[in-house]
């Protein structure tokens, strides 16, 4: 599982074929997007943890990283008045995922760093290509969103210490 721009571009194609209202196609592209991200994004972390002593001596988890999935309560782009417009709009729609970790790992849910995306106009000759060519930009701009601030945990028995869960990549 992992996020690709041309599976992306033809969902997006699919979910506004033949729609000519330009909000119900902003709607409709909005759901695409939400629906590929949550279902193809992964977040990777990493750490290092310890058992606390007393007995045994202390012990490194042997898990030094794990994947969590994303999950958006509210998703909408909106209706951008221009592609320049459409950047910061997905930025701010994809900033307000919430990262949701495997059972195992007690780690307050992560989050997206804010980082501005760019979309620019392809000069593309048709729509596939066109497309194409902002899912990878879309994709490229979410994998570039890399929280730096570390998430404190456990992964019982072992506790994280300082600084705590990194997120090193997200696909």
């Amino acid at each position: 599982m992992a996020m690709d721009a041309d599976d992306l571009a033809q969902e997006i194609m699919d979910e506004i074929n033949e729609i000519d209202d330009p909000g119900d196609a902003a709607k409709a592209f909005s759901k695409a997007l939400k629906a590929h991200i949550e279902d193809n994004c992964e977040v990777d972390y990493s750490w290092s943890a310890l058992r606390p002593p007393p007995p045994p001596p202390p012990e490194k988890d042997s898990t030094t990283d794990f994947t969590s999935e994303v999950t958006f309560p509210n998703f909408d782009v909106g209706n951008p008045e221009s592609v320049d417009a459409w950047g910061p709009m997905i930025t701010t729609a994809v900033a307000g995922g919430i990262i949701k970790h495997p059972s195992e790992f007690l780690v307050p849910p992560g989050s997206f760093a804010p980082i501005p995306m760019t979309i620019t106009e392809s000069d593309a000759d048709n729509m596939e290509d066109a497309w194409k060519h902002v899912a990878k930009e879309i994709v490229d701009g979410i994998k570039n969103m890399i929280n730096p601030t570390p998430l404190p945990g456990s992964h019982p028995p072992y506790v994280v210490p300082t600084p705590g869960a990194i997120m090193t990549g997200i696909s």
